[in-house]
C-alpha cells in the first residue's frame, strides 16, 4: 500500500483530497460485449458508464430522463461521424426488464447495439459521455483512432476537445483528457490547437539513465515526456508573454528544438503525397 492509499481521513486534507480524485479517474478500456450488452433492470442498477463500457445503454437512459434534447445532441455527433446514422434512441424494454439502445438508418431501418461494430460503439460511448452530466475528473484513453475512418480523424480530435472542459469557465463540469495514440494524423489535428491554452500535446521516448543502486552504476531504460511547444523557455528582454504559453516543466532550448524536430518526422510518415503521385502518375 502506498502512503498516500493509506491516508483514510481528513487529518490531512490536502493529501486526502487528491487520493479522492485520483480514485475517479477513469481509464477507458472499453469491452465491446460490454457496449453491445443491454443493461438489465436488475437490483441494484448502476446507471453510471463504467471503464469497460458497462451500463452504457442505462446512463443513456438517465441522460434522456433529465433531458430529453439531448439523445438529439447525441444522434447529431454521432451522425458527425457516420452520416448514414441519423437517430440514436434508448428503449425502456419493460418485458424484457432491461434498456437497449438502438440506431436508426436514414432509410428508418433500426439497428440494436448487439449488432453494432466495435468502432460505432466506441465513438457512440464518447458521444454520451460528452452530454453525461455525471462524467467528471480526468478522462484515460488508449489509442483513440482504433476504428476509425481517417476521413474522421479531425471530428474524433474536436470530439476528444469537447470532452474536457475549458478551465477558464466555472460554470461546465470539470473534466480532462490524456490519450495516447500512435497516429500521425490525430496528432497532426492536435497540433492545430497549439495556441490553445486547454490543449497540450507531448512526445514520449526511451531514454537510457546511468544510476546508483546499492553503490553500482546501473544502465536503466525510463520514458520521458516532452512538450511539444514553439515556444522557446527563455524570455527575451522587451519581449511580453502569458505565463499560461510557458511549459508546466521547464526544458531546455536545445531539448525543445529536438523535440520538434522528431515530431515533424513523425509527422512526415503520415503525410500521403507521395503515394498520391505514384498512383496519379499511374
Amino acid at each position: 500500500q502506498t502512503v498516500l492509499g493509506g491516508i483514510n481521513s481528513v487529518d490531512f486534507p490536502t493529501a486526502f483530497a487528491a487520493k479522492e480524485e485520483m480514485r475517479s479517474w477513469k481509464f477507458l478500456q472499453l469491452n465491446p460485449e460490454d457496449l453491445r450488452e443491454p443493461t438489465h433492470q436488475d437490483v441494484g442498477l448502476r446507471n453510471v458508464i463504467t471503464q469497460s463500457g458497462k451500463y452504457l445503454a442505462a446512463a443513456l437512459f438517465r441522460i434522456q430522463q433529465s433531458d430529453e434534447y439531448s439523445l438529439k445532441e447525441v444522434s447529431r455527433e454521432l451522425a458527425g461521424f457516420l452520416p448514414n446514422f441519423t437517430e440514436v434512441n434508448v428503449l425502456d424494454d419493460k418485458a424484457n426488464q432491461q434498456f437497449i439502445i438502438k440506431v436508426k438508418e436514414g432509410g428508418g431501418k433500426e439497428f440494436s447495439s448487439r449488432v453494432l461494430s466495435e468502432g460505432t460503439l466506441r465513438l457512440l460511448t464518447l458521444c454520451i459521455l460528452e452530454y453525461d452530466k455525471k462524467h467528471t475528473g480526468l478522462l484515460c484513453f488508449e489509442e483513440p483512432e482504433n476504428g476509425i475512418h481517417p476521413f474522421n480523424m479531425k471530428a474524433m480530435a474536436q470530439l476528444l476537445k469537447n470532452l474536457s472542459a475549458d478551465f477558464l469557465t466555472t460554470e461546465i463540469p470539470l473534466r480532462q483528457v490524456i490519450v495516447n495514440t500512435h497516429s500521425p494524423v490525430l496528432v497532426g489535428e492536435m497540433i492545430r490547437w497549439q495556441d490553445d491554452t486547454n490543449v497540450s500535446v507531448w512526445l514520449s521516448r526511451l531514454h537510457s539513465l546511468i544510476t546508483n543502486i546499492n553503490n553500482q552504476k546501473i544502465k536503466i531504460k525510463i520514458t520521458k515526456m516532452s512538450p511539444v511547444t514553439k515556444i522557446s523557455p527563455a524570455i527575451k528582454p522587451g519581449r511580453h508573454i502569458s505565463l499560461r504559453q510557458l511549459p508546466l516543466f521547464p526544458i531546455s532550448e536545445q531539448e525543445r528544438k529536438l523535440t520538434l524536430s522528431e515530431v515533424i518526422r513523425y509527422l512526415e510518415t503520415g503525410n500521403p503525397e507521395d503515394v498520391i503521385r505514384v498512383i496519379q502518375n499511374e
